[in-house]
Order: C-alpha cells, then sequence, then structure tokens
C-alpha cells in the first residue's frame, strides 16, 4: 500500500474524559488524476480525518481504489487507510448487480474489521454502497454528498436505491442551506446537518499593487458546468473600457479550444489567457486582482473560498450551491443572478473602475478562514457525532 504519511503540525486537542470515537470515512478514491488540483473531495477528507484523529479519535478512511494506489495529499500518521478494489466497470446489467452485492458486501466485512461507532460516507454512490451493505449492521451511517443531487443524474437503478436507502441514514451532511432543503423535500429524511467545507489560512496574501497590467481569474476543470463562455463574453463586453485588464483561466478539461475559440471570436483572444493547470496556483491567486465564478452549479466552490482567503475580491453567479454561503454580497463580493451576462459585466466593470473598492472588499475577503475554520468545521461535526450517539 502506498501512503505517505505525516505528523500532523497542528497541536492535539484530546482533552481527559472525552469520548474517543472510532470513525470510518468511506469514499471512493483518496487519489485524483488531476494531482492536488482538481480533488475536492479528497481534499475535504484529509482535512477533515486529520483535524478528527488531532481531536483524540481513531480514523480509518476506507476507500474502492485498488491496493496499492497512491493518495493525493500526504495523511498524518495516525490515519489508517484501507483500500478494497471495488466498484470495477462492468459489461452487462447482470454483471453490474453481481457486482453491486458484491461491493455491498465487501463495505459490510470491513466494517465488521473495523468495528467503527459511525461510518461517514463521502459521495452518492459511495453512500449507497455502504448502505446497501449496513443494513441491520447496527452501524451508524452519516451521508455526506459533496455535490448538489439535483444536478447530477445517478442513473436509473442507483437512483432508486437512493431513494430507497437514504432514509436508512442514521444523518444527512449538506453543505448548503439549498442542499439541505433538497434532501428534506425530495429524500424522505429528517436529520439534515449545514456542514460546508474548512477554508484554511492561505500560504500567500494579496497585497495592494501599483502594475501595469491586472488580472481576472477563474479557476475550475474546461467543462460545460463551470460556464466559462459566461465569463469570456462578460469580460469582452467591458475590455474596451479596461486595457489595462486581462482575463487568465486555470484548469484544464474537454472545452479547452471552444473556450480559445470563442475569446478570439469576442476580439479578445490576446487578452485571455488560459494556463491549464499551475502547481503555485494560490500564489497566482494573491497576484491576481479579481476573482470571477460562473458556474451553472457547484457544491461548495472550494476555488471561491481559496481566493476570498488570499483577500481576492470576488464576483459569483448564485448558483446552486454554495457561493451565496460563502460571498457577503457588498462587503467581500458581489452575487450575481445565474447565466446573467449583461448583471456578471457591471459587477465585473464596478470593481475593474474602483480601486477603491477592490480594496475595500479585499480587506474584508480574508474573514472567510474564520468563518470557514477548521475548528468550526470540527465542533458541527462533533454536535452531530453527539446526536448520532445518542439515538
Amino acid at each position: 500500500m502506498v501512503v505517505v504519511r505525516r505528523k500532523s503540525p497542528c497541536m492535539d486537542k484530546a482533552q481527559k474524559g472525552k469520548f474517543r470515537m472510532k470513525i470510518a470515512l468511506l469514499i471512493s478514491s483518496m487519489h485524483s488524476n488531476e494531482g492536488v488540483r482538481g480533488c475536492g473531495m479528497q481534499r475535504a477528507a484529509t482535512s477533515l480525518a486529520e483535524g478528527w484523529v488531532a481531536n483524540g479519535h481513531e480514523v480509518t478512511i476506507v476507500t474502492f481504489a485498488p491496493e496499492g494506489t497512491a493518495c493525493t495529499f500526504s495523511l498524518d500518521q495516525r490515519v489508517q487507510v484501507r483500500q478494497l478494489d471495488l466498484n470495477r466497470p462492468v459489461s452487462n446489467s447482470l454483471k453490474a448487480a453481481i457486482r453491486l452485492v458484491h461491493d455491498a458486501l465487501s463495505i459490510r466485512r470491513a466494517l465488521a474489521e473495523i468495528r467503527p461507532h459511525v461510518a461517514v460516507t463521502f459521495g452518492d454512490q459511495t453512500s449507497i454502497l455502504t448502505l446497501l451493505g449496513g443494513l441491520f449492521f447496527g452501524v451508524p451511517v452519516i451521508v455526506a454528498e459533496r455535490t448538489h443531487p439535483l444536478h447530477y443524474e445517478l442513473g436509473r437503478v442507483m437512483g432508486v436505491l437512493r431513494k430507497l436507502l437514504y432514509p436508512w441514514a442514521a444523518a444527512h451532511v449538506a453543505q448548503s442551506e439549498d442542499i439541505a432543503q433538497w434532501y428534506l423535500n425530495n429524500m424522505r429524511v429528517s436529520n439534515v446537518a449545514v456542514i460546508p467545507n474548512t477554508i484554511a489560512s492561505p500560504e500567500f496574501l494579496r497585497t495592494p499593487s501599483d502594475k501595469a497590467v491586472k488580472t481576472v481569474i477563474g479557476v475550475g476543470m474546461l467543462a460545460e458546468v463551470k460556464g466559462f463562455p459566461f465569463l469570456i463574453n462578460a469580460f469582452a463586453a467591458i475590455a474596451s473600457n479596461h486595457p489595462s485588464w486581462q482575463l487568465i483561466i486555470y484548469g484544464e478539461g474537454p472545452d479547452m479550444q471552444a473556450l480559445i475559440d470563442l475569446s478570439k471570436k469576442c476580439g479578445v483572444g490576446d487578452r485571455v489567457v488560459l494556463k491549464g493547470w499551475v502547481d503555485d496556483l494560490k500564489r497566482q491567486m494573491s497576484e491576481a486582482d479579481m476573482f470571477v465564478l460562473t458556474s451553472r452549479t457547484e457544491g461548495f466552490p472550494n476555488a471561491l473560498g481559496e481566493a476570498l482567503a488570499c483577500g481576492l475580491p470576488a464576483v459569483a453567479f448564485d448558483c446552486p450551491s454554495g457561493p451565496a454561503d460563502i460571498i457577503r454580497h457588498g462587503i467581500d463580493g458581489y452575487l450575481v443572478p445565474p447565466g446573467d451576462v449583461e448583471k456578471l459585466a457591471l459587477r465585473m466593470n464596478c470593481l475593474m473602475e474602483d480601486r477603491a473598492l477592490r480594496e475595500e472588499f479585499s480587506a474584508s475577503a480574508g474573514d472567510v478562514v474564520e468563518r470557514f475554520s477548521l475548528e468550526s468545521i470540527l465542533e458541527r461535526w462533533d454536535l452531530l457525532f453527539d446526536s448520532v450517539r445518542q439515538k
């Protein structure tokens, strides 16, 4: 098993008399093919696991990846990792049904060996398999989906299984209020807690600058869901008013060439740069002047939180879900109706033409670290664990 471990830098907070829990955290994989740049779920799992062991709990991460798959992030040496080699592709419906039962039983056996007080599941298919394998087993399961379920198709069979199995979960964790409301309205569940991701203190902070060229940035996979055509069209609409500004988009994906062609068609091909992924994204953020998010849907937009943490003023579509939980409209950024390019351009223009306003928003943006600190998020999880244990 290839797992790089490290001692957590944070000080342990375990106290005498505090109940020491055994937590199983189940996730499809702790590896991302895009490395540290495209793994919000793995990043969140790492942060929680390390926070829990620092607070005195015992944590085992259970993944469906093959034995020996490397973790994208190094882990605290006290976090255990088990790799079950599940969820392999199959060629027909019968084999899929057999695989489903096999995987569920494998998870059940793993839980029997770990004997956790609670199992936390990340992702829809992981949650379904764990609930199926854990039926009548006595281990409470907390389902923590990382996207908005309304906007991601599971397929007919898995969709039916989700409807049947989710009410059996001990609790559900949503990353925003509107996702929580979706659960309550659609899944016949009652115990739903809103617990977002953590936002860490930044490695680099933005500082005011008189540089000649100023930069708007966007970050994310170059795919339809991220809505980058909206951003390019909005920038093109106001570019002639701001000749010293450029737009840089960080990310890779299937829409790369289409976005390059669109920027040329809009007459801003020489001022829109698609840089792909970079290893020093947070440094690049700290050197930019504005962050814009134009996603059609999100779960919890980590890049937006990281940009604010660096001190970047932001403009974001008020899409489902997350931006409205992160941006304080008129304080550290602006929220714009989803898909409204005209209003997006208007808000971007306001910040581009007014340095004092940018600096005012920048001064407030860093508060996001306190609002979404690891300590506050762990406290919410502890309250949820207590409520589940008392059932």
